[in-house]
């Protein structure tokens, strides 16, 4: 836990996995097996290295409204330059006028919104909540930053995990229905992978 950083923990890794190749080695009898699984997990470890090295070195030119949104919202969470423009590629820009409900509460949520000019208020059965809204300035006064600029991003993570994890069940219940169909029980089959399609 003393250590954060991808790059340095995936070296780390790297780092113990070569020692125990040389180990293993050294020390009669050699386990190969072991020996394979630890040069793979290396090569996996390397890959990602290099992965990451050419992204934080990555050039890119940002705009001087880029770059100011970089350093809010960005930088302070380790991201590169490079992710922040891959990131914001994937985007657009929008403006919404005073006064216009961004997010409301129990709707579906398709998509993260950051606030980057302007204020927003939150409110949550009538009361305002100044930890979730945003306004110019929080990102002094507040130890998080100005994380009330962020709309949306908890309920789009719950709403990815909802459905991967909806997608396992669905092929769960298929798996099962074909395994039931194999012991003999052709009509609970039917049944069970009918409801597996519906999903």
């Amino acid at each position: 836990f003393t250590r954060s950083d991808v790059l340095e923990l995936r070296t780390l890794a790297m780092t113990g996995n070569c020692t125990f190749v040389i180990y293993s080695l050294l020390s009669p009898p050699i386990k190969w097996p072991a020996i394979v699984w630890a040069m793979t997990f290396a090569s996996v470890n390397a890959f990602n290295i290099t992965k990451i090295l050419n992204e934080r070195q990555g050039k890119v030119v940002l705009t001087p409204r880029e770059m100011e949104i970089y350093q809010e919202h960005f930088q302070p969470y380790g991201v590169t330059q490079f992710q922040f423009y891959k990131c914001v590629s994937m985007g657009h820009t929008k403006i919404i006028p005073a006064g216009e409900i961004i997010s409301r509460q129990g709707h579906p949520i398709r998509s993260v919104k950051l606030v980057v000019r302007g204020k927003t208020r939150a409110n949550v059965g009538g009361r305002h909540l100044t930890a979730i809204g945003s306004s110019k300035g929080n990102r002094f006064r507040n130890v998080g930053g100005d994380s009330g600029a962020w709309i949306g991003e908890m309920a789009f993570l719950q709403a990815k995990w909802d459905r991967d994890h909806a997608t396992a069940a669905a092929a769960s219940a298929a798996a099962a229905a074909v395994a039931s169909s194999d012991n003999g029980g052709g009509a609970t089959s039917s049944s069970s992978g009918g409801e597996g399609d519906s999903l």
